[in-house]
């Protein structure tokens, strides 16, 4: 039996898992996905199918690391290709549970028990994330763009220009300040205006968001920051309403000097109430 054909049964072996995927994918599925080390992509299980291929263990374990740490570009080519496979099986229409990178069982019989043991958290992830899938959007913005033009048309700021001009030195200086902090609590305001106005879109059509709010930058003279960050989870019939109304909505959020950055449809990384991965395995030992 050659290397490529052999099992994770075998002495230095493991068995590297990449996700679990329901229904049981087909070989063909991944056609063209070449491993980095050329061994074949191999499926184990039925209803719920744990997608993996062998592996020397040394090649991925903790003794990895300090490879990976001096070469990036090898260290990158393996992710894109672990993320590459449960991308391919998402897009053919396969529920998928994505593993974290790098997880390895001793054994083929290995990883079968922990999918037995875990049967079923694995059915209810399955049942959960079937139809669905994540997209992530950030929402950026010019501080230092929206605080000059806010500083030309607010009203409050306006005054406090016109009182600085007039005062003494001293004073000047205390309501330069005072202007700061005014204009800064303006931006945010603006900043927190538009961002209510994304999720409110985004909520309205996605079952599950998770939402990250960036700490604020000082502003520069022309330097886009995320404002917002959302990661949701979608139906995939609700994916062309949703992508939709942000397309509508992005010309008006361009004109003010905000860019929406979406992307998607991803694997439900951040959505798994089941961490495959937490199971039992190895990792070069």
């Amino acid at each position: 039996m050659s290397h490529k054909e052999t099992s994770a049964s075998q002495g230095g072996l493991g068995a590297y898992l990449y996700c679990i995927a329901s229904p049981k994918p087909p070989p063909e599925v991944f056609h063209g996905l070449e491993a980095p080390d050329g061994s074949p992509i191999r499926v184990l299980g039925e209803r719920a199918a744990g997608v993996l291929r062998t592996v020397a263990r040394d090649r991925y374990g903790r003794a990895a690391a300090e490879r990976f740490a001096e070469d990036l570009g090898a260290l990158a080519l393996e992710v894109r290709h672990h993320e590459a496979v449960a991308d391919r099986l998402m897009e053919r229409g396969f529920t998928v549970l994505p593993s974290r990178f790098g997880v390895i069982y001793s054994s083929d019989e290995a990883l079968a028990g922990a999918l037995l043991d875990r049967s079923e958290e694995i059915d209810r992830s399955l049942r959960r994330l079937r139809g669905r899938e994540e997209w992530s959007m950030t929402l950026l913005g010019d501080r230092g763009a929206l605080a000059r033009r806010l500083a030309s048309t607010a009203q409050e700021v306006r005054e406090l220009d016109r009182e600085i001009s007039s005062s003494s030195e001293g004073r000047a200086f205390l309501l330069g300040r005072k202007r700061s902090v005014v204009l800064g609590e303006l931006v945010d305001s603006r900043f927190g205006e538009v961002s209510s106005d994304l999720l409110g879109r985004v909520q309205s059509h996605a079952e599950e968001i998770l939402v990250e709010r960036p700490q604020a930058r000082k502003a520069e003279p022309s330097s886009l920051e995320p404002i917002l960050c959302i990661t949701c989870l979608l139906r995939r019939e609700d994916r062309k309403a949703l992508l939709d109304e942000l397309e509508a909505s992005a010309p008006c959020w361009l004109a003010d000097g905000y860019i929406l950055r979406t992307s998607g449809p991803w694997p439900a990384y951040n959505f798994l109430d089941l961490e495959p991965s937490r199971a039992p395995s190895t990792h070069g030992n």
